[in-house]
């Protein structure tokens, strides 16, 4: 798949917050269809928000974050919610509306 400017845009704001030890992470308003893997690397993420976007799913490298504590993905197309939520043992808040959610993982 080829990669537009918002995707290289993300990923020099993923880069950038791993350099510096950013806990929150903006990607919203980017027009993205997809997130970069380099995102795994935020350990200490906290907060990462990904609003009003284009995504239709989630990488599953989303899990690897164990420390987040917010996700924002309102406003994008998703159509369904990928159980690799259940893994972010410490989310506190979800947010989905505006979607095109059809299914929920019952797990959830």
């Amino acid at each position: 798949m080829a990669r537009d400017e918002a995707y290289y845009e993300a990923e020099q704001k993923v880069a950038e917050a791993l350099e510096t030890g950013q806990i929150n992470l903006d990607l919203s308003y980017m027009r993205l269809t997809d997130i970069p893997e380099s995102i795994s690397k935020l350990k200490d993420l906290q907060i990462l928000d990904l609003r009003h976007n284009e995504l239709t799913d989630l990488p599953y490298t989303i899990a690897e974050l164990s420390n987040l504590r917010y996700l924002l993905l309102s406003q994008n197309q998703l159509i369904q919610m990928p159980s690799l939520v259940r893994s972010l043992k410490n989310l506190q808040k979800l947010y989905l509306w505006s979607n095109m959610l059809t299914l929920f993982p019952e797990e959830v």
